[in-house]
């Protein structure tokens, strides 16, 4: 059971939906388990990332907070399989901490010659444009190809003391 699937059968998300969603499953709505995200099954290089969470963001309006991931070609490359394309996480309701632990793969890529930026937003209302509320870039070419996922905590750029915890992995051209 997952938290949109409360609106699906009629339940808003409202506190007391929350918290029938934390009896059913165990879990608070921002650390539940999410499922993987994938790009096309195909051959090439696959980056996967692991969002783990965010913070701290000011307590007294928490956001409620979802990732971006885009992959971006240096040099001037032109944009092949995954690069420019825009992956995102579940939307984390009400929390200065969010915590998504979601995976997200991505192949092929064209080259590690790319930069991995991710953007945390702030998720608003239909017509209203999201909140940026930190953003931070990592080179994919410092990588290990086939080695161990390698676990950052990366400080993002407008968010003051606020960081970000991901894991990052690549492996090799093979299909999925």
């Amino acid at each position: 059971l997952r938290l949109a699937g409360l609106s699906m059968v009629g339940i808003p998300q409202t506190g007391a939906a929350l918290n029938l969603f934390e009896t059913l499953t165990g879990k608070t709505a921002c650390t539940s388990e999410g499922p993987e995200t994938s790009s096309p099954k195909t051959a090439g290089t696959l980056l996967t990332v692991k969002i783990i969470s965010a913070g701290p963001f000011p307590s007294d309006s928490p956001p409620d907070a979802f990732v971006t991931l885009t992959v971006v070609p240096r040099g001037g490359k032109a944009n092949e399989g995954v690069e420019g394309l825009q992956f995102k996480t579940r939307v984390c309701k009400g929390s200065a901490q969010p915590e998504w632990n979601e995976t997200i793969k991505m192949r092929p890529l064209a080259s590690l010659d790319a930069d991995l930026v991710v953007t945390v937003l702030g998720h608003k209302q239909i017509g209203h444009s999201n909140d940026k509320l930190g953003e931070c870039k990592t080179s994919l070419a410092d990588l290990e190809m086939d080695g161990e996922s390698e676990k950052l905590d990366l400080q993002m750029d407008g968010a003051v003391g606020s960081t970000l915890s991901l894991e990052l992995g690549i492996s090799g051209a093979s299909t999925i």
